[in-house]
């Protein structure tokens, strides 16, 4: 069942739900609102709804950070029963931990008894990882992204919702109809291997799909093995922090070059892991190979995973973690990527970068969909059974500016930027649209348009003709207000917070800020009214210039580059004079 509230505004003891959209996967479709209903009604009628539907599993995008949270504030200043669970109990809060990547973020979760609660914000945000184009993850933009978004989708600003409401409360039921259907759809998704894990793993769905990460994979996996087997869990061991040999990621040129392909060599490391028999030091019972094996022959989206998950587990800090033998893996796995390596540049191919299973390289001017088919057939002959060599995807051009940091410009000029650096959190969208637009004019050498977009951003800036919202960075709140306290440190988001009078906030909840002329930051909140024009305009062309511009410093000559982002003075319009950069190329230099 996929529910949405609509509130008057974000305070749950000010504000007040006027709306909940339900749908669930039995054939329901209700919008129960305040146009016939008391607030006090609203939630016993949705109460009484979830529990003659009896889902098993309740979502939202976002509902532990928001919906959950200010459903059980306003249940609980109602005074209303907020028995949404199957034993007729009420929400619980607990910590738990949601894992996208490299990253694990802590996060307060609501238990109902008897009923899994998802969030499909996770779901995006650890696809987002393995997708770097997906640059948004609230839920009108997912769904767009993944063309689940209806052609007469209603769309209402969040800032008018209310006042909508009570001159045109259709179109507002359309929007949060609109809204559940969106949630659905991402589930349908992007959640079905995450379930198939349920099924595979001693955890409970709604853990899996906040955390697939290694050690929440493996963990419970190598004890419940030998717990079955009628053996002690072997106790730890003194290990290495990290694997110190075989696949990493391994940057072979940097700066711009031409047209570029991807190879991919899966599932290597796995594989390698199980023929090779290779095991932690206190596996005594060498059950990890043989169940890497076992879950490699199933050929599911959720045996890969854990398949996947096997050698990173193995190189981290759980139970049955063993760093040495992790370097064990990558090094014999490491012996076929350097043959696929001698093939490539054999061709004319230069390596630009390795990232354990998948290399990045420029192709020669004869590359083509023969010459990849026959590296790959070739690559049968040596690589391990169950081993592909493929390759995925041609570029335009690429940029690497540094390990897992690279620009692709896609044959259809769409831009992928990929690494950390180019991650939404603190990047103001200015500086992302600054970087989009840019990056395909450095890649593809168009110096005298880089310049002039550049002008163009520090023109707007300086005129104040861009929405404040694009000079915001958003940020999520990972400390409750007792453990920033506690801590000890000052931490630029709670502080603002704090600037702002403000004593009581959500983990998991989101907030904006901007700089003020003279430097200060100010949190925005919803109907401040505020402008772009009080922003410090000069903040924000120094960080265009410091932050942004720099992320293509790897691309030119260093007093080339300082002549494409010199910061001109005054307001502009600015002029650009196409013979000041006629001598400007792109560059590419080995590593």
């Amino acid at each position: 069942m996929q529910f949405d509230l609509e509130t008057t505004g974000l305070d749950e003891e000010r504000d007040r739900i006027f709306m909940i959209s339900v749908k669930d996967s039995q054939g329901c479709n209700e919008s129960l609102d305040s146009g016939h209903l008391t607030e006090q009604e609203l939630i016993r009628r949705f109460v009484e709804l979830v529990r003659r539907r009896d889902p098993d599993v309740l979502e939202n995008h976002n509902i532990f950070a928001f919906d959950l949270p200010f459903l059980v504030r306003r249940a609980a200043r109602l005074g209303v029963p907020l028995s949404l669970g199957r034993d007729g109990s009420e929400p619980r809060l607990e910590s738990d931990l949601f894992e996208a990547g490299e990253r694990a973020e802590p996060f307060l979760r609501w238990r109902i008894a008897g009923r899994e609660v998802v969030d499909t914000q996770h779901a995006v945000l650890r696809y987002g990882v393995a997708a770097p184009d997906l640059r948004r993850h609230g839920l009108k933009e997912a769904a767009r992204y993944f063309g689940l978004a209806r052609e007469d989708r209603e769309y209402v600003p969040g800032a008018e919702i209310w006042a909508t409401f009570q001159t045109d409360p259709e179109r507002v039921r359309r929007y949060a109809a609109g809204d559940v259907d969106e949630v659905d759809g991402l589930s349908r998704r992007l959640l079905p291997t995450a379930f198939e894990l349920s099924s595979m793993l001693p955890r409970a769905y709604e853990r899996v799909a906040a955390n697939v990460g290694p050690a929440a994979i493996w963990e419970p996996i190598m004890v419940r093995a030998y717990l079955h087997a009628a053996h002690a869990i072997p106790a730890p061991f003194t290990r290495s922090a990290h694997p110190t040999s075989g696949l990493r990621a391994e940057l072979c040129m940097k700066g711009v070059v031409g047209r570029a392909a991807r190879a991919a060599v899966r599932p290597l490391l796995p594989r390698v892991l199980a023929a090779e028999s290779i095991h932690p030091f206190n596996d005594v019972l060498e059950l990890q190979p043989r169940l890497v094996e076992a879950v490699l022959d199933l050929d599911t989206p959720g045996a890969q995973a854990i398949a996947d998950a096997g050698p990173r587990y193995l190189a981290g800090q759980g139970l049955f973690s063993d760093p040495e033998a992790a370097s064990d893996v990558a090094d014999a796995a490491r012996e076929y990527v350097e043959r696929i390596l001698l093939q490539l540049r054999a061709r004319g191919c230069e390596v630009v970068e390795l990232d354990n299973e998948e290399v990045l390289f420029a192709t020669p001017a004869n590359w083509n969909p023969t010459v990849e088919g026959q590296l790959e057939r070739e690559a049968t002959s040596y690589l391990p059974d169950g081993v592909r060599l493929t390759f995925s995807t041609t570029y335009r051009a690429a940029y690497a500016r540094a390990p897992r940091t690279t620009i692709l410009l896609g044959e259809d000029d769409s831009v992928t930027m990929m690494g950390a650096a180019f991650r939404p959190g603190r990047l103001e969208r200015f500086g992302e649209t600054f970087m989009h637009r840019a990056a395909p004019l450095a890649l593809t050498g168009d110096v005298v348009g880089l310049r002039r977009v550049f002008l163009e951003t520090v023109h707007h800036l300086r005129t104040a003709q861009l929405p404040l919202d694009e000079l915001c960075v958003q940020v999520t709140l990972h400390k409750s207000p007792s453990q920033y306290r506690r801590g000890g440190t000052h931490e630029e988001p709670y502080e603002v917070l704090l600037a702002a009078g403000v004593r009581s906030w959500r983990v998991g909840q989101r907030i904006r800020y901007f700089r003020l002329r003279g430097g200060e930051p100010r949190l925005l909140r919803e109907g401040d009214g505020l402008s772009s024009a009080e922003a410090d305009a000069e903040y924000y062309v120094q960080r265009l210039y410091s932050l942004y511009a720099q992320q293509f410093a790897q691309a030119f000559r260093r007093d080339d580059y300082v002549r494409i982002f010199a910061i001109p003075t005054g307001v502009g319009p600015y002029a650009v004079e196409a013979t000041e950069l006629d001598d400007v190329r792109p560059i590419a230099t080995p590593v």
